[in-house]
């Protein structure tokens, strides 16, 4: 058989068209390939920059958490005085609560010797004090505890009591 030249012509068209369609459409393929892996880097970048973020805020509170226990750990450790009691005779005082190191001073005005009891809230004794006569002085207690004062006095005599925890050099 024999093909006429406007046969060929128009196989040879189609030919070149259809090779033309198949060139675009994986031109198309390869442009949709490279969108979806330039999506896929974005999204894995997105993904990182936000776990950064999330990192940083986890360790900002983290120091931010470090920060406010050291704080209260110095407030803690530094001396604070607790009560403050004062009077001319026989006295139990309030109840004051104070950490494992503690101190009890006195300024004594008397021609006698003041005895302060240290005595805990279930009435047991975690320190007895002779303040000796006029004067101050004071002492370290050893003992954490929720305490009261039982003060005995005997003639004429004065006095001013100060409770600190964490005394300084204790």
């Amino acid at each position: 058989m024999k093909v006429s030249p406007a046969a060929k012509a128009e196989a040879t068209r189609l030919a070149a068209e259809r090779v033309a369609a198949a060139r675009i459409q994986t031109e198309r393929v390869a442009a949709e390939q490279a969108a979806a892996e330039q999506a896929a880097v974005a999204q894995a970048q997105a993904e990182r920059v936000e776990a950064a973020r999330v990192a940083a805020e986890q360790a900002a509170a983290a120091e931010r958490v470090a920060a406010e226990q050291a704080a209260a750990a110095r407030a803690a450790a530094a001396p604070r005085e607790v009560a403050t009691f004062s009077g001319s005779g026989d006295k139990t005082t309030a109840s004051f609560t104070v950490g494992e190191t503690w101190q009890l001073s006195w300024t004594v005005r008397a021609n006698t010797t003041p005895i302060v009891e240290i005595l805990d809230t279930a009435g047991g004794r975690v320190d007895f004090i002779d303040t000796g006569q006029s004067g101050s002085g004071s002492t370290i207690v050893h003992q954490a505890c929720t305490c009261y004062l039982k003060v005995s006095v005997f003639g004429d005599t004065s006095y001013t009591l100060k409770v600190i925890n964490n005394p300084q050099g204790a």
